[in-house]
């Protein structure tokens, strides 16, 4: 590193008009290589986030043994919470009995890159697979 603001030191201290525009152009070579990097990145986050809304309204089906509106009202909260607005499938809807099946798949469009380059739009998908924790008479 210490190599490296020598070099740098070295260059602005040279007086051709050269070493100041290599050194403009490696700045913004920089800059734009951490804005790229910033916008990826944070779509490990999202996963993460989608990830946990996920698995926070599947525990709630399980727990109460119905996809009904205890169900939504904790998708509501989630969304509240974790600032993201994904879609929600189940496959099946009501009451879930002892030891079914509960499956639930989210979808979130996360859009990557900086705005003065251009966006690319990219599908995170997360599913879930649980089983009723109610026994329903």
């Amino acid at each position: 590193m210490n190599k490296k603001i020598k070099i740098l030191k070295k260059k602005l201290k040279e007086n051709t008009g050269a070493s100041y525009v290599e050194l403009l152009v490696s700045m913004f070579v920089l800059f734009a290589i951490i804005a790229v990097l910033i916008s990826v990145l944070s779509v490990f986050s999202k996963q993460s986030d989608l990830k946990t809304f996920t698995n926070a309204v599947l525990r709630t089906a399980e727990l109460t043994g119905n996809v009904g509106s205890e169900v939504n009202a904790e998708v509501s909260k989630q969304k509240a919470v974790l600032g993201i607005d994904p879609k929600v499938k189940f496959n099946r809807a009501g009451r879930v009995d002892l030891g079914d099946e509960i499956e639930i798949e989210t979808e979130l469009e996360v859009k990557i890159g900086t705005s003065s380059l251009g966006d690319l739009p990219i599908k995170l998908r997360y599913r879930a697979i649980g089983r009723g924790e109610v026994y329903w008479k």
